[in-house]
């Protein structure tokens, strides 16, 4: 655990998260990925992984970017854990007229 401190996301970790996310949604406007070491509501220590979408994909594609984004969560939790990786994986798609609301 990390009970004072936050270290950095592992440089190995952060390009295995981004090639699985890539890999599962490129085909529907993946812009990119941002992963940063972070605390959640309760102060406790996670990953924060912000997949950025551009919106490309049209709205009947929307069953699609929704099932392959759950497939590429799970994806990245399983190999966060396989890697040893204790911190909660905390996992955002954001979408255009999402992060257009919040501004």
């Amino acid at each position: 655990m990390y009970p004072d401190a936050n270290p950095p996301v592992p440089a190995e970790l952060a390009r295995e998260i981004e090639a699985i996310e890539h890999r599962h949604l490129d085909a529907f406007g993946l812009e990119r990925v941002d992963i940063t070491a972070a605390h959640d509501h309760d102060g406790d220590p996670v990953i924060l992984v912000e997949v950025h979408h551009t919106g490309a994909h049209s709205a009947n594609e929307d069953d699609r970017v929704s099932a392959e984004a759950l497939a590429a969560d799970k994806e990245v939790w399983e190999r966060a854990t396989r890697m040893g990786e204790s911190r909660f994986v905390h996992i955002r798609h954001k979408f255009p007229e999402e992060e257009e609301e919040m501004a």
